[in-house]
């Protein structure tokens, strides 16, 4: 009367992929529930009077904080590469999509140019000692040229270029690693 199907359940072929979806999936649930607890910490900027502290001053060492950036970064993928732009609503450069985290996050300015961001917080020299919120720099011919958010596990978000959208990418790969210049410690 019933006919029972039977699944056939097979790993997946690209272990690493779901190892990789599976991590992800841990570190943005952690991103989130750090971001619904960030709302009960002061915040570094005064909204309502618009003051703002400048880039040239770290904010104190939080973990929630750079969680809650990443958290927001990893919401903003998919979003279109604009060039000059910063908001979500019509897209962002590289630049102006890491200034936009942190003023939407943490309330904190940075300069617009990621030449002129690479000059705030503390120098990260190596990608060994990048953090989870520190942003990371690029450069070709001796100039900065692009800029990131550092999330972990070797991977950051960022604005690549005309023609993509805010996307996840790997600093081990040929063109970025090659291209890594340093990272900046703003938490």
């Amino acid at each position: 009367m019933f006919t029972l199907f039977r699944l056939n359940c097979k790993k997946p072929r690209l272990a690493g992929v779901f190892f990789a979806r599976s991590t992800l999936l841990r570190l943005c649930l952690g991103v989130l529930i750090a971001h619904l607890l960030l709302g009960c910490q002061t915040q570094v900027r005064d909204r309502a009077r618009g003051s703002a502290v400048p880039a040239s001053i770290m904010a104190p060492p939080n973990e929630n904080s750079a969680n809650a950036i990443a958290f927001r970064a990893f919401s903003l993928v998919g979003r279109p590469y604009v060039y000059g732009a910063e908001r979500p609503e019509i897209g962002f450069d590289c630049s102006g999509f890491v200034r936009y985290l942190y003023r939407d996050t943490l309330g904190l300015e940075l300069p617009r140019t990621a030449a002129a961001q690479s000059a705030s917080g503390a120098r990260v020299a190596t990608l060994a000692q990048l953090r989870v919120g520190d942003l990371v720099f690029f450069e070709q011919d001796q100039r900065i040229f692009h800029v990131g958010l550092y999330v972990g596990e070797g991977r950051f978000v960022h604005a690549p270029r005309t023609g993509k959208n805010v996307a996840l990418s790997t600093l081990q790969s040929g063109y970025w690693q090659q291209r890594f210049a340093h990272g900046q410690r703003l938490l």
